[in-house]
């Protein structure tokens, strides 16, 4: 719930912006409206089964739907191996059961229109399920079989590794997104449960036999709570699980449920570089409070007159009056069964970062210092009671509401219990928990933006510097360090390349130019593009391509890089621009790289001798960015495929280029036909036309290299 609500906090205010322009009461919020109805909870019925299943039958017969959410105990903050919980939320449901692989039971209930899903989150696995009423006879003994006899089939775990390790790839793309997790690694520490990512390696470690260790530990008829909401008599419905649940047993001893530790409060002023931004997005804050804490009442409406919407003082302060941003705010998050914390944001332009920041920390002082206005606690107030309607508009909605609190403990009518504390809240009360949970000398403060950002930010202390490189996954292959002998032996056969392919006109080469066409291998089937581009070795080209949604162009500038489509144009991510900037220099027969060798810029190891489809090759190995990449050289001394890892949709990959069809183009030998290997299928085959060497470019060379 907290990162959900966290989340949509931020597109709020970072996506749409505001349209307040002065904390003035508006015509609208004069209106007088009279009080809200009193909350009504629908009756249900609370069961336990023999063997400690806790059953919520809400009836509900408004329309002839049947939905089904169950919590279990045991999440990431149980899991023996990183990852190990969200691998096993995700196969639990698309690995099938027992009775019926994962898509036989896709095709099922694609054909009655029902739903069965499941996922792990910090504490808990959840198995939810939709469906007709008239399914309900088949819906509901498969849902109990995932309880039962969940199949964690082993293709359906490779697929779901895949997912994650394509997630890993991206995951420093969305600024929000990167900026959001390194915030939490500060208030809790980058080894917590809480907080902690998963690597490359980690996927790797994953096996089938950690997700059934991972079941049998903690999937356990005890530890299980399921509502029931919809159309449907509740004895039974009753019947229906004890037939189908209620001979499933415990089938370990009850393992111990440990709470990670969360490390003290401390400041820390913290810089992550990415140059692929136009604004800096800024998070600051500390550890909050449980929940059902006593004071969260007064946090609550603390944090709503501070930063909690249009009218907020970090609002009105950084947006309003000062213009630095087009969204700003904060909220103290609360966790069930451990500390939430205190968010505040905004996102700004570089040269106004350290005002805004200020701006915030001038904003949390003075809540501190004296109680808040009538009118403001009057308008976070009513802003949270007209909101708590929304949260029991539905009875499904009441029915996962009571769910939650009965897994964490918590009195079934909480809602209504804090409801009530905060209708009594006093600006006393605000100011004292402002004084004894807001600390500026304890406040982590992360800045996410470009790098003369960090020189800025130095005037308000020590500013320390976070690393976001992706962990390369372990080399499943270990190249032998390069000798006196192996690196003359692979420089003299890169010499020989040199003549192969025509030195002379190589060493003239200052652009290339060419016009082709590429077939792409997709999920949908192959479809072939047409494209053209000029390459300004070493380090800029621009590429435009006719796919079948209309043309794209690709820009790319030594250390900057777009890709445009019709009016939309968006910056390439630093990640992916280093691997297209190698990608130049390595594809069309590598003249790129030969330009580099032959200026002795790189040095290549000989590690001996490979048959690659047939051909026998020679293998150097060259390091670009302490990155190796093998290269093959055939009995005519030209380079016969380059492999390298790339990032791909499905993470890093070990793809193999394979040239063909050398032909001269004045003076100068290079192959018309490549082919990329993912192992032994083909992913890409690139048919050149034409090539052209050194065509004339305006003074500017930049030109050329816009979209226009």
């Amino acid at each position: 719930m907290k990162k959900l609500l966290f989340l949509i906090s931020l597109l709020i205010f970072f996506s749409f912006g505001a349209l307040a322009e002065s904390s003035k009461p508006r015509n609208f919020e004069k209106l007088k409206f009279p009080p809200l109805n009193p909350i009504k909870t629908p009756n249900y019925e609370k069961v336990t089964l023999a063997n400690g299943i806790k059953l919520f039958l809400f009836e509900d017969n408004e329309i002839p739907l049947i939905k089904i959410t169950a919590m279990v105990k045991g999440g990431t903050i149980n899991e023996d191996k990183v990852g190990q919980a969200e691998l096993f939320g995700t196969v639990l449901r698309t690995g099938g059961t027992n009775s019926m692989d994962g898509d036989k039971v896709d095709e099922f209930l694609e054909k009655i229109g029902a739903s069965i899903e499941s996922y792990s989150s910090d504490s808990y696995t959840t198995i939810s399920s939709s469906m007709l009423k008239e399914n309900r006879d088949e819906v509901i003994p498969l849902f109990a079989q995932f309880f039962r006899s969940p199949l964690f089939a082993q293709d359906k775990i490779d697929l779901a590794k895949t997912k994650m390790r394509s997630e890993i790839s991206r995951r420093n793309d969305e600024v929000m997104s990167l900026s959001r997790r390194e915030f939490i690694k500060l208030i809790y520490g980058a080894d917590s449960p809480y907080a902690r990512q998963i690597e490359y390696d980690d996927v790797d470690n994953l096996t089938r036999e950690d997700l059934l260790y991972f079941y049998n530990k903690y999937f356990r008829p005890d530890e299980t709570l399921i509502a029931v909401v919809g159309d449907f008599n509740p004895s039974e419905m009753k019947a229906i699980f004890e037939r189908e649940l209620g001979g499933w047993k415990n089938p370990t001893p009850k393992p111990q449920y440990l709470l990670p530790k969360i490390p003290d409060m401390k400041h820390s002023l913290n810089f992550i570089e990415k140059n692929d931004v136009e604004q800096t997005t800024i998070l600051l804050g500390h550890l909050g409070l449980r929940l059902d804490d006593p004071d969260y009442p007064a946090i609550n409406m603390l944090s709503e007159i501070l930063g909690g919407g249009m009218a907020s003082r970090i609002f009105v302060q950084v947006r309003t009056l000062k213009g630095l941003a087009y969204g700003a705010g904060g909220y103290m998050i609360p966790a069930y069964d451990h500390n939430g914390a205190f968010y505040f944001y905004t996102s700004t332009k570089p040269e106004s970062s350290v005002e805004a920041l200020k701006t915030i920390l001038d904003e949390i002082r003075k809540i501190k210092s004296e109680p808040v206005t009538d009118e403001e606690l009057k308008r976070a107030k009513d802003g949270y009671l007209n909101g708590f309607a929304f949260e029991f508009d539905s009875t499904d909605k009441i029915a996962r509401r009571i769910l939650t609190y009965n897994f964490y403990g918590y009195p079934e009518k909480f809602n209504e219990i804090l409801k009530s504390k905060i209708e009594n809240v006093t600006k006393e009360d605000i100011l004292n928990v402002a004084k004894k949970y807001l600390f500026e000398d304890k406040l982590s403060i992360l800045a996410v933006g470009k790098k003369e950002v960090q020189n800025d930010l130095k005037v308000l202390g020590n500013v320390n510097l976070i690393d976001i490189t992706i962990k390369e996954p372990t080399p499943k292959e270990v190249i032998p360090e390069p000798t006196e002998e192996s690196l003359n032996q692979g420089n003299l056969l890169l010499k020989s390349v040199l003549k192969a392919v025509g030195e002379v006109e190589l060493k003239k080469v200052k652009n290339l130019s060419l016009e082709g066409t590429v077939e792409l291998k997709t999920p949908m089937g192959p479809f072939s593009m047409n494209q053209k581009g000029v390459v300004v070795f070493p380090d800029k080209a621009h590429f435009e391509i006719q796919t079948p949604m209309g043309k794209m162009e690709q820009v790319l500038k030594g250390k900057e890089g777009y890709m445009a489509m019709g009016d939309k144009k968006r910056p390439i991510p630093e990640s992916q621009l280093t691997d297209n900037i190698t990608s130049l220099n390595f594809s069309f027969g590598c003249p790129g790289f030969l330009k580099d060798f032959a200026d002795g810029k790189i040095k290549a190891q000989l590690i001996g001798d490979r048959e690659i489809k047939g051909v026998k090759t020679k293998v150097l190995v060259v390091r670009v960015d302490d990155k190796p990449i093998k290269i093959y050289i055939d009995q005519n001394n030209l380079i016969y495929a380059v492999q390298r890892k790339q990032n791909s949709e499905e993470g890093p990959k070990e793809l193999m280029e394979v040239f063909s069809e050398y032909k001269d183009v004045k003076g100068l030998k290079l192959p018309f036909v490549s082919k990329t290997y993912d192992g032994d299928e083909v992913k890409e085959t690139s048919t050149i036309k034409t090539y052209t060497l050194n065509i004339d470019l305006p003074e500017n060379e930049e030109t050329i290299l816009n979209v226009k």
